[in-house]
């Protein structure tokens, strides 16, 4: 439990860095590293990290960019989570969308599988986190898990504001605590939950 909280903490503290140099061949790289995982691998594990990850904007969006950048900055620094049973599971919105699943027995961030790519969708919508949460358990089942947001936010009042799906009519929709109050109620909840956004 120690050494989960540990790399918990290293997430967080990870969560900034930011190489903006090699954002773009990191984000290029997502093709060369993919790979074929079987779905026995991902039996008994102890953790499922389910990264729920929003970056919608007016302007250029590198969230994915961030996102890739964190997830490796923690498998290369920390070679005990080869040690750990656990899935890494991350949801991106963002310039180019993507859900994908990181192999999280390997000390080398080489091993990733694109289970499904798709269109613009509206984080700020709470169905989408509490459906991310029910699929993590579904096919990534492990006896506890721990739900990472990370992207903008604009404080108390909420989440991943979405500027391009214009589903609200407003000028943007946003994730609201309440909402995601309903996500984790509806979805069963997780065990712990953190949030880094800016």
């Amino acid at each position: 439990m120690k050494r989960f909280l540990a790399i918990c903490f290293t997430i967080l503290l990870l969560t900034p860095v930011v190489n903006s140099s090699n954002m773009v061949r990191k984000i290029g790289n997502l093709n060369q590293i993919n790979c074929q995982i079987k779905s026995d691998e991902f039996n008994e594990k102890e953790w499922t990290l389910m990264f729920y990850c929003g970056g919608d904007t007016k302007g250029v969006d590198d969230i994915g960019n961030k996102t890739i950048e964190l997830i490796q900055n923690l498998f290369m620094k920390l070679p005990i989570i080869s040690d750990l049973k656990i899935n890494v599971v991350v949801q991106m919105d963002g310039a180019r969308a993507l859900i994908g699943c990181y192999k999280a027995t390997s000390r080398f961030i080489n091993k990733f599988e694109l289970i499904e790519e798709y269109g613009e969708i509206n984080l700020g919508n709470y169905t989408l986190l509490r459906d991310f949460i029910t699929r993590c358990k579904m096919e990534f089942p492990a006896n506890r898990y721990f739900l990472y947001c990370f992207g903008h936010g604009c404080g108390w009042r909420g989440v991943f504001p979405d500027y391009k799906t214009n589903e609200t009519g407003n000028n943007y929709d946003i994730l609201t605590m309440e909402e995601v109050h309903n996500a984790l109620n509806e979805s069963g909840g997780v065990d712990i939950i953190a949030f880094s956004n800016c």
